[in-house]
């Protein structure tokens, strides 16, 4: 099977499997769905009738913004005021709605003026106008969970906190052009073989298969809106170029007469700067005579330009010298750690103690001070930030040639890297007796209650190349 004919299977049977996923009730009233999701725009933000949102959203409703996540009719109670406190006269206008299902893809454009401060941003009492496309799961006439994707990155440009010179983020005038609509399927297995051929398998030339020649492209995050297509194929070929291993994963279809909305994330690593980039986004796309025709693009540009922008995230490898102060001295420990994957999440180590906890060995006078090793894993929670958890057995030497096993220790940690060569965090200390592993697993059964449970806090070095010692000249033996 040679490379071409290999790559148009796994397309056959990716198209297969994400047209089987993303088919929906057929029964689903979907003019019911869209009169729903009009309701949050027209009533909710246009009127203010937030005593409303109970009756749209269901209790468990989730809604996935760039400004964060929000649950239940409390988050979006709270995600309104977010904006309503720094907006005034806020109003949405519903450019085009596709439904299929349970699943209804709204494209919006929002004015509004900025009065309050938003993100630490005061008031400008700049006019704001915001584009952007939300895709509803709607079930038994509720909201259940949203995407919102829209131009943050250009609301913070209209008012001042990103610099620009960009003037114009509306969607643009809509493209004339026109033909046979199709059949939503075959128009969502277009859609599909765009996403792998052109971003996926990275064949440029393959948007003469998808795309009419009077393609036009409307993404108000771009310098220039709308695009023409030899200006989507220039500029898809630069990103492709910055970041070469570039995949988008579709995560939902949502067609309708001669348009396709699809859902995404998008992940690859930036050649220039090394780093993974990720970031989230909802098209619409309409297609005439079988090839896309025209597009309209809402994507997380703000999470892009952060990721791509952020400071230089510090590596935890190597070996830290570690000082835990206690009212009767320093416990003084090293912690060896070493990467497990080549993304900087998971880390494994090893933690050796050097002289005993005065606080807690004194209560156990069996076992035998310091000298512990305790195994430690990593895991990367944030920006410079992580979390530990290390174990550690303590033994005595008994009548038998094997150690006796008099404790058992867990410690869970969360520390972050505060320069180049130092930490620092807090620690919880569980410490259960042998006896309270029944099982002999070398771990506390299950319900057994720490016979010590204790919080520390800790700074920790890096160690790095030290100056060392010149020795004096060896005598001569002769």
């Amino acid at each position: 099977m040679n490379t071409q004919i290999r790559s148009r299977f796994f397309i056959t049977c990716a198209v297969f499997m994400v047209v089987c996923a993303t088919q929906h009730p057929a029964l689903a009233d979907t003019e019911a769905n869209k009169a729903l999701e009009r309701r949050i725009f027209d009533e909710v933000w246009n009127q203010g009738k937030i005593d409303v949102i109970e009756e749209i959203v269901s209790e468990d409703y989730v809604i996935h913004d760039p400004s964060g996540d929000f649950a239940g009719s409390e988050g979006y109670r709270q995600f309104h005021a977010m904006f309503n406190n720094a907006f005034s006269d806020i109003h949405f206008t519903i450019d085009d709605q596709v439904a299929e299902g349970d699943w209804v893809a709204t494209r919006w454009t929002a004015t509004s003026t900025h009065t309050g401060e938003l993100m630490g941003v005061p008031a400008t009492g700049n006019a704001i106008l915001v584009t952007g496309i939300t895709a509803s799961h709607i079930v038994d006439g509720k909201v259940v969970e949203e995407w919102n994707e829209w131009h943050l990155l250009g609301l913070l440009q209209q008012i001042g906190a990103v610099p620009s010179e960009k003037k114009d983020y509306a969607w643009g005038t809509p493209s004339e052009v026109s033909g046979d609509p199709g059949d939503p399927l075959m128009n969502k297995l277009q859609v599909i073989s765009y996403t792998e051929e052109i971003w996926n398998l990275k064949r440029i030339h393959a948007f003469e298969d998808t795309h009419s020649a009077d393609f036009m492209a409307h993404s108000p995050d771009s310098s220039t809106n709308p695009k023409n297509l030899d200006k989507v194929i220039h500029d898809q070929s630069n990103a492709i170029a910055g970041m070469p291993d570039i995949h988008v994963e579709i995560q939902g279809l949502i067609a309708e007469a001669d348009k396709v909305a699809i859902r995404y994330t998008m992940r690859g690593t930036d050649l220039a700067s090394g780093r993974s980039i990720a970031f989230s986004g909802v098209n619409i796309n309409r297609l005439a005579d079988g090839k896309i025709v025209e597009n309209w693009w809402a994507y997380d540009s703000y999470a892009y330009m952060q990721q791509l922008m952020a400071p230089d995230e510090l590596s935890p490898v190597g070996t830290w010298i570690v000082t835990v102060p206690t009212p009767m001295g320093n416990i003084v420990m090293t912690h060896s750690i070493h990467a497990q994957d080549s993304i900087g999440k998971n880390y494994g180590g090893i933690v050796k103690q050097y002289n005993t906890n005065p606080t807690l060995f004194g209560t156990f006078p069996d076992w035998e001070a310091g000298g512990d090793i305790w195994a430690a894993q990593t895991v990367r929670t944030g920006p410079d930030s992580f979390e530990t958890t290390l174990f550690y057995h303590v033994t005595k030497k008994g009548e038998s040639p094997v150690a006796e096993s008099t404790g058992i220790g867990i410690c869970n940690a969360t520390w972050r890297i505060t320069g180049p060569d130092t930490n620092e965090g807090e620690s919880t200390l569980a410490v259960y007796l042998a006896e309270q592993d029944a099982d002999g697993d070398g771990f506390p059964d299950e319900g057994e209650e720490p016979a010590v449970c204790m919080g520390f806090t800790y700074t920790s070095k890096r160690l790095t190349m030290m100056p060392g010692c010149v020795p004096p000249p060896i005598p001569d033996q002769n």
